[in-house]
């Protein structure tokens, strides 16, 4: 057995297999460092934004729903843009724990390109949070909504 594996490494002499196991720990290495400095644990998001996927047309309603609101929530922000026509209605930021939507604020939007409110929080009491847009008229609008996490806070 010994006379068998003398033979298959006799292309090989010492020096060259040591250079080849010592490439093979280096590789190794490098790769278990790389994969050490990835995070174990995603950060979740500083600010994130939604649009509806419908524009709201006449008199419509658009909801548009975080649920499972993260902690140290800064503000949200509601912005609507006219597409045509008259536009005119509200938007009412609202939350709930239990299901039962209260408002917490409101924004009244009238017949300009863009209308947006900045809804500050000083603590996130609500489970989940919603912008709820009320339309009437003869107009194509459509909602943006957003909120900023603070997290080194």
């Amino acid at each position: 057995m010994a006379y068998l594996f003398s033979n298959f490494l006799h292309p090989l002499n010492y020096h060259t297999l040591k250079k080849l196991l010592f490439l093979f720990m280096l590789i190794a290495m490098v790769t278990y460092v790389a994969q050490a400095q990835t995070p174990i644990f995603q950060i979740k998001p500083e600010r994130v934004t939604v649009i509806a996927p419908d524009t709201a047309i006449n008199t419509d309603t658009v909801a548009i729903v975080f649920t499972g609101i993260p902690s140290k929530i800064k503000s949200f922000q509601a912005t609507t843009k006219k597409v045509s026509g008259t536009v005119a209605g509200k938007v009412y930021l609202q939350g709930t724990n239990d299901g039962n939507w209260l408002n917490v604020d409101s924004l009244t939007v009238t017949d300009v390109a863009t209308t947006t409110k900045l809804f500050t929080l000083t603590s996130t009491i609500y489970f989940s949070y919603r912008a709820y847009y009320i339309t009437t008229g003869t107009q194509r609008s459509i909602l943006n909504f957003s909120y900023l996490r603070r997290q080194d806070e």
